[in-house]
Order: structure tokens, then sequence, then C-alpha cells
């Protein structure tokens, strides 16, 4: 679903994964939607195209993984970026500010 969209929207894909992830623990329905949206809004911010970046990152020994979703778009300006996960906010047209706040608590 996402190769599509980022392939109609002239954005290339790039996904970098260590050899070992360990169990990802949590609802998962809810991590996907909450991966969904984050991919969704990488795509959007680059409305002429560009790449997004996917990268699974492990600490030596550690239990836990992070994940970076990096895009090549403008960025959120500085005045958004504290508002970010603030229920109901957004700058799209047409957009109702759930899908970040919706997902934070299975992202964390």
């Amino acid at each position: 679903m996402i190769s599509a969209y980022a392939k109609l929207n002239k954005v290339q894909l790039e996904f970098r994964c260590p050899e070992v992830v360990p169990p990802v623990w949590g609802d998962e329905d809810q991590l996907i939607h909450a991966f969904l949206n984050l991919f969704l809004n990488g795509i959007q911010a680059m409305p002429s195209g560009g790449k997004l970046l996917i990268e699974l990152a492990r600490k030596s020994g550690a239990r836990y993984i992070h994940i970076f979703v990096t895009d090549s778009g403008v960025g959120i300006p500085l005045e958004h970026r504290d508002r970010l996960f603030d229920m109901f906010f957004t700058t799209k047209t047409g957009g109702t500010g759930l899908g970040l706040p919706a997902n934070l608590p299975e992202v964390r």
C-alpha cells in the first residue's frame, strides 16, 4: 500500500534494518495504523516527490529498537513542532488533527 502511494507521488522509499530485530510488543493493528500515519505524513510532506527513509536501529545488547522516519520535505515549521501531538491540531486542508495524537501511546 505505502509503496504504491509513494510511487504515485514520486517518492523513493528506502528501508534500513539491522540483521536481528527483537520482537515488538503491542497491539498489531494500532502499531500498523501508527506507522501508516507517519509514512503517509512523510509522503504528503513532499508534494514534488523526494525520499522517505525508514530506519530501524538497535544499540548493542538493547532489548528495544528505535524507528526513524525521515523525509526530504521542507520540514515542520518551528512554531508547529510543540503542537504535533495536540488533539485536533492540523495544518492540512480537510485534516482532522487526530493521526499523530491517536497513535502516540503506541509509538512510545
